[in-house]
């Protein structure tokens, strides 16, 4: 790919990023896909003068059917194990969001609980009576 340039017009990086929109998952098998759809893309977009969507549409289908094609293909064992890590992957963040805004929320809790005992154990004045 040497002397190749690599600037996609705007159409083209728009019809790569709606083939990377529609990938759930991106594994070693999905990124050698993105690899090979983005220089045929490249190669597509520096032979034909001023490309858009629907030609790359025409001539490569549209991103839905790349995507339904490769994953008819795809080994099924290989798709349920990146699937089922990616659900995990995604529940521990939630897990550890969930725990942090709960620690943030205790924090602020305990914070103004401290704040409302000193404020009130502070003596704003003092009356004294002499006798």
């Amino acid at each position: 790919m040497e002397g190749v340039q690599k600037i996609m017009t705007k159409d083209a990086k728009r019809y790569y990023s709606d083939i990377k929109t529609l990938i759930p998952s991106k594994g070693k098998y999905e990124r050698d896909l993105l690899k090979k759809t983005k220089a045929r893309i490249i190669e597509l977009d520096n032979t034909h003068e001023n490309i858009t969507c629907t030609t790359l549409e025409e001539i490569l289908g549209s991103p839905t059917d790349l995507i339904n094609e490769y994953y008819a293909n795809v080994d099924t064992t290989y798709l349920l194990k990146r699937l089922r890590t990616t659900n995990v992957i995604r529940r521990i963040i939630y897990i550890i969001l969930i725990l942090a805004v709960s620690a943030f929320v205790i924090k602020t809790g305990l914070n103004i609980i401290s704040y409302i005992e000193a404020k009130d154990a502070y003596i704003h004045r003092e009356i004294i009576i002499i006798e």
